[in-house]
């Protein structure tokens, strides 16, 4: 008789995705101006980095008690997300009435031993306390170490989201994610 041998190969990528809205004021409302994926091996034998980035260009207005939606499609891909970065840039008359969240596209996960399809949505952050205007330069990281609920404008470096970024880990990046920006006013 023969032997008989398997190899199991593992190979992770992790998959980072910064949306980068361009400033704009409120009579402007919210234009994200790209999103950038990074895509880089984590764990397997081979080493393979790229970037990737999309621009939504199309100028938005956001009025009082208004939510605006941008989406960006990223190409279907074969690799799952391992983190989640969110960079934001913004000019809004109060930062304060802005309530922001990114949405997942349609992804199937399990719950209760059974498949279901839904979206993933995360709070970056929601009602901050602040007479600030400026957003620059703001990475929203679950690896962070302080909360963009303790910041203060404008708002310059990494902090910790409100909602948990790490809920996207594990499901594929492709199809259509979704910033959505009220102003709760």
């Amino acid at each position: 008789g023969g032997a008989s041998t398997s190899i199991d190969v593992t190979d992770a990528e992790g998959v980072l995705i910064d949306v980068i809205p361009a400033s704009v004021s409120e009579a402007a409302g919210v234009q994200p101006g790209t999103i950038r994926v990074t895509r880089s091996d984590s764990d397997g034998p081979y080493d393979y980095v790229s970037t990737r980035s999309y621009s939504v260009t199309t100028p938005r207005t956001i009025l009082d008690a208004d939510t605006v939606i941008s989406t960006i499609q990223v190409p279907e891909q074969f690799s799952t997300i391992t983190d989640v970065t969110v960079t934001l840039n913004i000019d809004h008359s109060f930062l304060g009435d802005l309530d922001i969240f990114l949405v997942s596209p349609l992804v199937t996960v399990m719950e209760n031993g059974s498949p279901v399809q839904k979206r993933i949505r995360v709070e970056l952050f929601t009602d901050l306390i602040s007479n600030g205007r400026q957003m620059v330069a703001t990475v929203l990281d679950g690896t962070a170490f302080e909360s963009i609920k303790g910041a203060s404008a404008p708002y310059t470096g990494r902090f910790l989201p409100e909602g948990d970024l790490s809920n996207f880990n594990g499901i594929a990046p492709g199809g259509v994610w979704t910033l959505e920006v009220t102003d709760d006013s």
